[in-house]
């Protein structure tokens, strides 16, 4: 899924700068909520060591809950919109809204369970 978003010249979006997002996704778990600043400074020392501990977790998690975790936190894909031309998570993986945020919760349980 995610590979072909990128082969197909997928757009990327600029994480957002705060770390609200609708849900509260973002702050439920430390990674998620230093994800966009870690991002913007991949070369320092301490952002690089947790950026290569959060992907090598984010790899372990099951295939639908890693799609979405890539898609929403570090492509900036919105998790659904009103409008049904935008594309979205929920659009890109054939699932609702709703969908996409249970898999982001459970996703975030098991990274906040690993320490992250």
């Amino acid at each position: 899924m995610i590979r072909v978003e990128i082969r197909t010249g997928g757009r990327f979006e600029q994480l957002p700068e705060d770390s609200h997002e609708e849900g509260g996704l973002m702050h439920e778990g430390e990674a998620f909520g230093r994800l966009p600043e870690a991002l913007k400074n991949p070369e320092s020392q301490e952002n690089a060591r947790f950026l290569k501990e959060v992907f090598a977790r984010i790899n372990e998690l099951p295939t639908d809950e890693r799609d979405v975790v890539i898609l929403c936190h570090i492509m900036g894909y919105e998790v659904e919109a009103d409008d049904p031309a935008r594309i979205t998570a929920a659009t890109l993986c054939g699932v609702t809204g709703r969908t996409i945020r249970n898999r982001l919760r459970r996703a975030n349980a098991k990274l906040k369970k690993e320490g992250l």
